[in-house]
């Protein structure tokens, strides 16, 4: 068996994940890096010297000084920072905190601070803002009305005839 990528012998001799882009990522891979105190394990084991020598000078000059490559920060302060954005969770399912399909918070919007409930719910979809009759925090059961403005964090749940 050949095996294309040093993780193969990991993956039962399948190719692993490659990751995509997005803030989630970011923070999971820094999360990683973190967990690793800098280190890379599998790049050390299977790279060259020039490689390591590399992967060294990062660890020496970015990661341990920074506490992580920095993404996480740089998108959290654009996006909350200049921004002036929040994140609000739209759910199907307000006791399970879920969509139709059963995964947990699945969508997160970024919306600007005084978002109303009516407004992210015409952002979820333009029929529930037409229609809409009341949104209920997760959190704390209540009815809230089109007008309330959303906090950084709310789960909510829009309520529209049908």
């Amino acid at each position: 068996m050949t095996l294309d990528h040093p993780a193969d012998s990991l993956q039962g001799g399948k190719n692993p994940p490659r990751f995509g882009g997005g803030p989630s990522c970011s923070r999971r891979l820094e999360g990683d890096v973190e967990e690793l105190g800098g280190r890379f394990p599998l790049l050390e084991a299977f790279g060259n010297d020039a490689q390591r020598k590399g992967l060294d000078y990062i660890r020496t000059h970015a990661l341990v000084p920074l506490g992580g490559t920095g993404v996480t920060k740089v998108l959290e302060t654009a996006a909350f920072e200049l921004l002036h954005l929040i994140p609000a969770f739209p759910v199907e399912d307000e006791a399970k905190l879920t969509d139709k399909e059963g995964r947990v918070l699945p969508d997160c919007h970024l919306v600007p601070v005084g978002t109303t409930a009516r407004q992210l719910a015409y952002r979820v979809h333009t029929d529930l803002g037409e229609h809409f009759i009341k949104a209920v925090d997760c959190r704390t059961h209540r009815a809230i009305g089109a007008d309330h403005e959303l906090k950084a964090g709310d789960v909510v749940k829009v309520h529209a005839k049908a």
